[in-house]
């Protein structure tokens, strides 16, 4: 289902936390190993488009902190 353009980013960013915290599984099918290098690829390609959002590459935070940030 195509996400509706009011919440197209905040449902994506709940998706992705979710394939993050699977992106090592050793389990998964050839089909999803594709899947997970094509959104790797995608990430890669967003951070070359993103100059307009201000990112901080030097540190990182945990899914509990980044869904803390959300909150506020």
């Amino acid at each position: 289902m195509a996400n509706m353009s009011y919440c197209r980013f905040q449902n994506t960013a709940q998706d992705l936390r979710d394939c993050y915290e699977y992106f090592t599984a050793s389990n998964l099918s050839a089909e999803e190993k594709r899947a997970r290098a094509r959104i790797a690829d995608l990430c890669m390609m967003i951070l070359d488009e993103c100059t307009d959002v201000e990112i901080d590459t030097h540190s990182k935070i945990t899914i509990t902190e980044y869904e803390e940030e959300e909150e506020d």
